[in-house]
C-alpha cells in the first residue's frame, strides 16, 4: 500500500516523532511509506532515510509534488498530521477520483479552530492518540468519522547507548549514588510544568536526592533552582536525542504538563522503563497512569506529596513500575501499524468514511 505521511511542522515536535516512527515502521511492514516534511524543517535528514521527501520550497508547487507520489497502480493513503490536514481538506476533494484517501492524526487536547475541515468528506477518518483528545473535537468532527488510537514506540528509541556510570560522570553523581534520582523530560516552555517541577522537588527532595531535567536550558532555569536553594542537586544536560540513556538512572520521573498533552512520548518512555511515573490530570495522561499516580495541574503541595510517597514506600513504587511496564507494553509500533492498516483498509473499501 501507498502511504504518504505528510507534515507541515517544522520543528521536531512529539507530533512529527509519531509521523517518523509511523513511517518507519509501515516500511517494516512491506508497505510503500514516505515522509513528507517541510523544506525549513529543522530535523531534516542527513541522507540515512531514503523515504523522507522534502517539500518545494514554494508552497504552490506542494499540490503537484504531493500528486507525484501518488500510486499509478493502486489506492493511496495520505496521513496528514499538523496543519497538513487543512491543506488536504481542500485538495483532496479533487483526488478521490485517483483513489486518494486523507486520514488526519490529532494528538492535542484543544478545541481546533477551524471545524470545517473535520467535516469535509476530503477527510475520511480523524484518527486521536487518546479518549480525551478525541473528546475535545467531537462536536467538532462526526463522531462516525473518529477513531482512537493509541500512539506508539519503536523499540530503538528504548535503546541505551551509554553506561549507567558514563552517565552518572556526566552528571557529577557518586558511584553508586546516594538518594533517589528523579527525571523530568521537556522544553523550555512554561506549559511543560518545569517550574513546577523544581518547586515540588525543593519541598519533597532529602538532602541527597538529585533530579535530572533533559529537555532545559541551563541559562533559563538556574537561577530559580538557585533561588529555591536545590542548585546543587539539579541537572541540566539540556536537549539530549537518548533520553534513554538518562531514563536507565533514575528511581521515578515527573509528568507536571498543564497544557495540550493528549499522549506524551515522555510518559511512554518512562513506563517502558518500569518507573514510577508522577503525573499531572492533563489531557490522556488519566488514560495512562493509575488513579494514585496523579496529581491536579501546577499542584505543588499536590506533586510534592505524591513524590515523598514514591521515595519512601518501596512497595508503593514498585507497584507503580510494574504497572506501567505492563501498560507500555500496548505501545509498541507493531500494535499501532495493525491499526493503522485496519482503518486504511476500511477507508478505501468504504471509497470514504469508514463503518465502525
Amino acid at each position: 500500500m501507498r502511504i504518504v505521511v505528510f507534515t507541515t511542522s517544522t520543528a521536531f515536535s512529539g507530533g512529527v516523532r509519531q509521523a517518523v516512527y509511523q513511517a518507519h515502521a509501515l516500511r517494516e511492514r512491506g508497505h510503500d511509506a514516505l515522509f513528507c516534511l517541510p523544506p525549513d524543517a529543522s530535523y531534516r535528514h542527513s541522507g540515512d532515510e531514503p523515504h523522507w521527501r522534502a517539500l518545494p520550497e514554494n508552497k504552490k508547487d506542494w499540490k503537484a509534488f504531493l500528486e507525484s507520489l501518488f500510486s499509478p497502480c493502486g489506492p493511496t493513503i495520505i496521513h496528514a498530521f499538523h496543519r497538513a490536514v487543512n491543506y488536504c481538506a481542500w485538495h483532496a476533494l479533487f483526488w478521490k477520483s485517483r483513489r486518494v484517501y486523507c486520514v488526519s492524526h490529532r494528538g492535542v487536547i484543544f478545541r481546533p479552530t477551524n471545524f470545517l475541515v473535520y467535516w469535509t468528506s476530503a477527510i475520511s477518518a480523524v484518527l486521536a492518540n487518546s479518549r480525551a483528545c478525541a473528546d475535545s473535537f467531537a462536536h467538532t468532527c462526526p463522531r462516525r468519522k473518529i477513531f482512537v488510537i493509541p500512539n506508539g514506540l519503536p523499540a530503538e528509541r528504548l535503546a541505551i547507548s551509554r553506561s549507567p556510570a558514563e552517565i552518572r560522570d556526566e552528571m557529577g553523581f557518586s558511584s553508586p549514588p546516594k538518594g533517589f534520582i528523579w527525571g523530568f523530560t521537556g522544553n523550555d516552555n512554561p506549559i511543560k510544568g518545569a517550574e513546577t517541577a523544581l518547586r515540588a522537588f525543593a519541598l519533597a527532595a532529602a538532602p541527597e536526592d538529585r533530579l535530572i531535567l533533559t529537555g532545559l536550558s541551563d541559562s533559563l532555569w538556574r537561577p530559580l533552582s538557585r533561588e529555591l536553594g536545590i542548585e546543587d542537586r539539579v541537572r541540566f544536560p539540556g536537549y539530549v536525542p537518548d533520553v534513554p540513556n538518562y531514563l536507565q538512572l533514575l528511581d521515578g520521573f515527573i509528568f507536571p504538563s498543564s497544557g495540550m498533552d493528549s499522549m506524551p512520548n515522555a510518559v511512554m518512555e518512562a513506563m517502558s522503563f518500569g518507573l514510577p511515573v508522577a503525573g499531572a490530570r492533563v489531557g490522556g495522561v488519566p488514560e495512562m497512569l493509575s488513579e494514585e499516580a496523579l496529581f491536579d495541574l501546577k499542584d505543588v503541595s499536590g506533586l510534592k506529596a505524591l513524590m515523598q510517597r514514591i521515595a519512601a514506600d518501596a512497595n508503593f513504587r514498585n507497584c507503580l513500575g510494574r504497572t506501567n511496564r505492563q501498560r507500555a507494553q500496548s505501545y509498541g509500533m507493531d500494535h499501532r501499524c495493525a491499526e493503522l492498516e485496519r482503518i486504511y483498509s476500511a477507508v478505501i473499501d468504504a471509497r470514504g468514511t469508514p463503518r465502525r
